[in-house]
């Protein structure tokens, strides 16, 4: 699977399953894609090679471009409840 099938996958279960509104579920794509973007650029060529150390490099990248704190917050909860996903999905 793609970067982008996953975070596909993800949408349709927060859609469909969590019946999370459009504007959360957009947040929350946003975040991932530019999660992705960084990891792209980073040469991570997967969701499984994330290290912890890759996720707060980008939230700091993320903080000095200037995101508010609470911006950080959902798009750290957006990356969590990926991997949350991707773990129960196998």
């Amino acid at each position: 699977m793609t970067f982008q099938t996953e975070r596909d996958a993800f949408d349709r279960m927060l859609r469909d399953e969590r019946r999370m509104s459009v504007h959360t579920r957009h947040a929350y794509r946003r975040d991932l894609q530019r999660f992705a973007t960084y990891l792209t650029s980073q040469g991570v060529a997967s969701w499984a090679a994330v290290s912890p150390e890759n996720v707060r490099t980008w939230l700091g990248g993320e903080r000095r471009r200037g995101l508010a704190a609470g911006s950080l917050q959902r798009a750290l909860s957006s990356v969590r409840s990926f991997y949350r996903y991707l773990l129960s999905s196998g």
